[in-house]
């Protein structure tokens, strides 16, 4: 429930703090900047939250931050602490929203390297109720999990992600 209600306070906030004065396609290009909160749905549930930002008209860069809400049963559960639930990655991504002249929605292909070890391509849908807000799925396919890393030692790590959540864009502040 504690989940629930922050993840609705934070909704609360990137709507009243925003600069609806200004009119704007999907992606700006560079300088572009966009924050998300969702959750990512594998043989495990995590809670991520991101940030992307424009590097030209097409490309951006971006980091995760997800954290583990139920470790697996494992014999010795102090070994699981808050840091063994924490993974990260970054990534690049290519816009299709001005290629493709598309008003409300983009389309984002790219590459994903999990701090971990593990990479692999993704693909993103973004759709925008209005300038700044919007709803976004996220798919995952990891072409190399490394076997012998720390971070894997209590989990099965599943080779294909889905994750969905809320966007928020900044306008230049």
């Amino acid at each position: 429930m504690k989940i629930k209600a922050s993840v609705f306070y934070i909704t609360l906030w990137m709507l009243f703090t925003t600069k609806v004065d200004l009119i704007a396609q999907v992606f700006d290009g560079a300088q572009n900047q966009v924050s998300y909160i969702g959750g990512e749905l594998s043989n495990y549930k995590y809670l991520t939250v991101g940030l992307d930002y424009g590097l030209t008209d097409y490309l951006s860069v971006g980091a995760n931050i997800k954290y583990l809400f139920k470790p697996p049963e494992i014999p010795n559960k102090e070994e699981f602490s808050f840091l063994n639930r924490l993974g990260a990655h970054l990534r690049l991504d290519f816009h299709w929203a001005n290629y493709l002249h598309l008003k409300k929605s983009d389309i984002l292909m790219g590459y994903r390297i999990d701090l971990e070890g593990a990479h692999g391509p993704q693909i993103i849908y973004q759709y925008f109720f209005t300038d700044f807000f919007g709803l976004y799925g996220r798919s995952n396919y990891y072409v190399n999990i490394p076997k012998s890393v720390e971070y894997f030692k209590f989990r099965k790590p599943d080779p294909l992600t889905f994750e969905v959540g809320i966007i928020y864009k900044y306008f230049g502040w």
